[in-house]
């Protein structure tokens, strides 16, 4: 699925990540699942070598009530590496809610749904790995479909009702 069809370099991708808006342009039928996979790869990729071991034990040692807003204050420390030039900032801890607003990626592209799906996928994959299996993080809001933001929603146990 991945190398089919296209390649990385007609997509403007010289090395690292392929720009979300050719994939979106050149394989709108498969973009948000191989966002999705590329997501979730990058989560596991921050887990193994981003996140340091001893952070993550000690996080999972915690009250499941108090890792999410923990995990949330270390990722929006640490946003600058995903947001680039979009202000990205925490909106609640309980339950957790991002803003991610000038989202460079989607920049400029007009949908009729959340289309940021590679970062979803990495906030997913990073609760679920530290914080409870069943989380899910949903994005709620887009910059795409003419909200002032992209807004990310944890969905987890340890947010309460």
């Amino acid at each position: 699925m991945f190398r089919r069809g296209w390649d990385r370099r007609q997509l403007g991708a010289r090395r690292g990540r392929v720009p979300d808006r050719a994939l979106r342009r050149a394989r709108p039928d498969d973009a948000a699942v191989i966002l999705r996979v590329a997501g979730q790869g990058t989560g596991d990729y921050l887990l193994a070598r981003r996140i340091p071991k001893p952070a993550q034990v000690a996080l999972r040692l915690l009250p499941r009530r108090a890792r999410g807003p923990l995990l949330a204050r270390a990722i929006a420390r640490h946003a600058w590496t995903f947001a680039g030039s979009g202000a990205f900032r925490i909106l609640s801890l309980r339950p957790v809610v991002f803003e991610l607003a000038g989202n460079p990626l989607i920049r400029g592209e007009a949908a009729g749904a959340p289309m940021c799906v590679w970062h979803a996928a990495v906030l997913t994959r990073l609760f679920a790995a530290l914080v409870d299996p069943a989380a899910t993080v949903a994005e709620t809001g887009c910059c795409g479909c003419g909200d002032p933001a992209c807004r990310f929603e944890l969905r987890a146990a340890v947010n309460p009702a």
